[in-house]
């Protein structure tokens, strides 16, 4: 066996450790991720000590809940009530303002002040 075999040996063996640490370096963080997004997608269990998280449908399915009316319960009913009352007070508030622009110009509008005649 040649004497340069076993250098080239380590060598090698050095150069692919080193290449499989930066895969792993660089690799990490996308499998990382990756399994980030699948958790969020698939929703995890209850652990102990940490809460559950339901999968993306199911906080989709709770988000249409929300948008869409339901007689009362529903986000989307919650704005609507609050625009009709709202749109109520806008129409007292037009009336009093109406109101006050009468009895400002009643009051403010000059006299006709009348000099006694000799």
């Amino acid at each position: 066996m040649p004497d340069w075999l076993p250098n080239l040996i380590v060598t090698i063996i050095i150069i692919l450790a080193g290449a499989l640490a930066w895969l792993i370096k660089v690799a990490w963080p996308v499998a990382r991720k990756l399994s980030h997004f699948v958790d969020d997608v698939v929703g995890e269990p209850d652990r102990p000590g940490v809460p559950g998280r339901p999968g993306l449908m199911v906080r989709v399915a709770h988000i249409e809940h929300e948008v869409k009316t339901n007689h009362g319960s529903s986000l989307k009913d919650a704005v609507k009530r609050v625009e009709e009352k709202q749109s109520k007070q806008g129409e007292q508030l037009d009336v009093q303002s109406d109101k006050i622009a009468e009895l400002h110009e009643r009051y403010t509008q000059p006299k006709d002040h009348k000099t006694p005649t000799e």
